[in-house]
């Protein structure tokens, strides 16, 4: 598998000792290390995609889920998304929580 991208530039760090479950599951989370602005546009989304749920329910269903990311010792599990959404990650899923 590594030969289908020994030319993409980030390649080198980004499969630097991980495997592809764990690269593949960082993709699908890095939304939660993106922007403001991009976050708060994805958790609208989020709550459009369970708008059928009534908005105490989701809230606590949400923050559950959200509190769940904040309990692990990290959110990635790469090195490379690690060190690239961790932060931030964790900033807008607090802001997120500090909403609701």
């Amino acid at each position: 598998m590594r030969g289908l991208f020994q030319h993409h530039a980030v390649t080198p760090a980004l499969l630097a000792g991980s495997d592809l479950r764990e690269i593949f599951l960082d993709l699908d989370l890095a939304i939660l290390g993106a922007s403001s602005s991009e976050y708060d546009e994805y958790t609208a989304q989020i709550r459009q995609e369970y708008i059928h749920y009534s908005g105490e329910d989701y809230r606590a269903g949400r923050k559950a889920v959200l509190k769940g990311f904040l309990a692990r010792e990290r959110l990635y599990f790469t090195d490379y998304f690690h060190q690239l959404y961790e932060i931030e990650a964790r900033q807008n899923i607090q802001r997120e929580i500090d909403s609701l």
